[in-house]
């Protein structure tokens, strides 16, 4: 520790503390620009995923009882659009992303992409054009890659599923190219992820989401499991290819800070419904359903002043 004023009561373990022009003016940062939103790419109509658990005998006579994910939801998404999706937990935000993601089936309702009904289609039996086309960011980055491939090998493999490229010289031309994408070094082809970061992770996560030029890309919580500054990142690149590519983007999240600078539209979510669906000025000003009002109080404050009573 070293001395930062006069009389030595203000010390810094910077050794070059000295060197700061603390009169120097603040720069303003870029800012990011959001691209114009188009036609719809996407139409969820009055959709409902129910599963049946099997109740206790003890107490329900062995019936089988219905928990009502989803219920009645609908909305529109559009080209270039930003559509956050917020609510509590168990309010049925990733049961509708598995489901238009085809690791679900719906109950009832529709699901439209472009011209195409895919509610009752598993991901299995979907064509290689639709699987493309709508693609999922994980909240784990530390999860989603396989440990035993290397980085470029990984994005290549997803290239060869969406039969991106007549050969193997193009694909990893493109890996290449989706590597300067989301701004890793092009050495990263020949890492495995042990050796990355959880933000580096999350931007081959990007890669890959964007390997097939997705039209739609579902974002679940993809910054929550990383660090501040590493979430500043992460969501700017993706505003910046969203941008680049006119990507339609529906961001789950709990983070309303995050959601308010990302997004065009806001629909949140309670117990399966949509109760409220709107611009992010009309959602935030004033909030008029409970989970955006209670998510965007300010935390309580620490009373320095309040002292506790210790035990003898």
């Amino acid at each position: 520790m070293a001395p930062a004023n006069e009389d030595g009561s203000h010390e810094s373990r910077c050794l070059r503390f000295k060197e700061i022009d603390w009169n120097a003016p603040l720069e303003l940062a870029d800012v990011k620009t959001k691209g114009d939103v188009g036609d719809v790419v996407l139409k969820m109509d009055n959709l409902k995923k129910y599963y049946e658990v099997a109740a206790s005998a003890l107490f329900s006579s062995g019936e089988k009882k219905v928990v009502k994910a989803n219920e009645t939801l609908s909305f529109e998404a559009r080209e270039s659009e930003t559509l956050a999706i917020v609510g509590e937990s168990g309010c049925g935000k990733s049961t509708f992303a598995k489901v238009l993601m085809g690791l679900e089936t719906a109950t009832e309702g529709t699901i439209t992409l472009g011209n195409k009904q895919i509610q009752d289609i598993p991901i299995e039996d979907r064509d290689t054009q639709t699987v493309a086309d709508v693609q999922m960011v994980f909240q784990n980055p530390f999860d989603t890659l396989n440990p035993s491939m290397t980085v470029g090998r990984q994005i290549v493999r997803a290239l060869e599923i969406f039969k991106v490229g007549n050969n193997e010289a193009e694909r990893w031309q493109r890996m290449l190219e989706l590597l300067d994408l989301v701004k890793l070094p092009r050495a990263f082809a020949t890492r495995m992820p042990r050796q990355l970061s959880g933000g580096q992770k999350q931007r081959v996560g990007i890669a890959r989401a964007f390997a097939g030029d997705a039209k739609i890309v579902v974002a679940d919580e993809p910054v929550s499991a990383l660090d501040v500054s590493v979430q500043a990142a992460v969501t700017d690149l993706l505003m910046e290819i969203q941008r680049e590519h006119k990507t339609t983007l529906l961001f789950i999240s709990h983070d309303l800070s995050i959601v308010r600078y990302l997004s065009d539209r806001v629909m949140v979510m309670y117990l399966g419904h949509v109760v409220e669906l709107g611009s992010t000025d009309q959602v935030f000003s004033p909030p008029t359903t409970p989970t955006p009002r209670r998510c965007s109080r300010p935390s309580p404050s620490p009373t320095p002043r309040c002292k506790k009573a210790h035990r003898a």
